[in-house]
């Protein structure tokens, strides 16, 4: 298996210090901050569990959420499925493209951590509660939004994102 060890200099750039920042509201839904290191940071409680993440190749800012137990509640969905299935108007940019955040320098890091955070808690919050009935209406969006994907890719372009700051 391949896989990406960070830059020895990536704890320059602060992603662990603006996610426990940025995401302590978490202890308020009872999850406990089980994992901290320069590329990703875990929550845990006993039903539920949050991944925040920087891509070590792509400097991709993530947010993700699952469920302990079930199969497919325990796949972590990210941030634009949470988007889609809350239909809200910040998953898609003036220009139609896809929300994506992206950064490899300080600044953008730090300016991006807080806006995910902001916007997770804003539309995560019943899932952060452990409400049954929205972890169900999720997983049904989910599966539905992979075929709508599959089905996007096999005969189309895939969407871009927003890069912030480049080296």
């Amino acid at each position: 298996m391949l896989t990406f060890q960070p830059a020895k200099d990536r704890w320059k750039l602060g992603f662990k210090e603006a996610v426990l920042e940025s995401f302590d509201y978490l202890r308020s839904y009872g999850l406990e901050c089980v994992q901290a290191d320069v590329t990703f940071v875990r929550y845990d409680s006993p039903k539920t569990f949050v991944n925040v993440f920087h891509g070590r190749g792509s400097y991709e800012l993530g947010v993700e959420i699952g469920q302990h137990g079930d199969p497919v509640r325990s796949i972590a969905k990210g941030l634009y499925v949470l988007l889609g299935w809350r239909g809200a108007p910040e998953r898609r940019l003036p220009s139609g493209e896809s929300l994506l955040f992206t950064s490899d320098i300080r600044e953008g890091v730090q300016e991006l951590v807080p806006k995910m955070a902001a916007l997770f808690r804003k539309y995560a919050d019943s899932l952060l509660r452990g409400d049954e009935q929205a972890f169900e209406s999720l997983d049904l969006y989910y599966v539905e939004e992979a075929r709508r994907t599959a089905e996007r890719y096999a005969g189309g372009t895939p969407p871009f994102g927003q890069r912030f700051g480049s080296r």
